[in-house]
């Protein structure tokens, strides 16, 4: 492993990384492929020093065979926070402390697939791509299903195939309405 992180170190100091900064940790999940984590790269505040295209731009996705890369994670912000909460006097008594959050749960396919089914911008886009009449959420369900191969959405968190089918679907979607719209004529 050390000589992987090494390589990882050499790869960022002669210019051969696609992105070093912050990220943000937006996601994270288990489930039957395994754990997943989404992260947002995050922005600089100087648009000259943004990157023109997206850093992964080019890079094969898959949940099976995607290209690799070498991570490291190294949490900021709490150090940040502690650094910063470090009272210089006494701090004032507080009435009641706030309940803990509740642990969130990870977002499932099916989960996704059931808020997609009721954006109507994912019906126009059923519209738009497919040989299907998409008129609501009933019609957007059944074109999940089928072209997923399944009969229940909660299939998409077991069965690998459908589970591949809907995150293409999802992707095309999610692509589609980053698209800039063409001006008025």
């Amino acid at each position: 492993m050390s000589d992987r992180l090494t390589e990882a170190f050499n790869a960022l100091r002669a210019g051969g990384a696609v992105f070093a900064g912050r990220v943000r940790l937006t996601n994270w999940s288990d489930n039957a492929r395994g754990m997943n984590a989404s992260i947002r790269l995050d922005a600089s505040a100087d648009p000259l020093d943004n990157p023109v295209t997206h850093p992964f731009k080019g890079a094969h996705c898959s949940p099976k065979d995607g290209e690799e890369f070498m991570v490291l994670f190294i949490p900021v912000a709490r150090e940040e926070a502690k650094a910063d909460a470090t009272p210089a006097t006494e701090p004032e008594p507080q009435a009641a402390a706030p309940a803990e959050p509740k642990e969130r749960r990870p977002t499932t396919n099916a989960n996704r697939a059931g808020m997609m089914i009721g954006e109507p911008l994912f019906w126009k886009w059923i519209e738009a791509h497919y040989p299907y009449g998409c008129a609501d959420k009933a019609a957007a369900d059944q074109f999940i299903k089928e072209e997923c191969g399944i009969r229940s959405k909660t299939e998409l968190d077991v069965d690998l195939d459908a589970a591949a089918t809907f995150d293409a679907i999802r992707r095309r979607y999610y692509a589609w309405t980053q698209e800039p719209v063409s001006p008025a004529a």
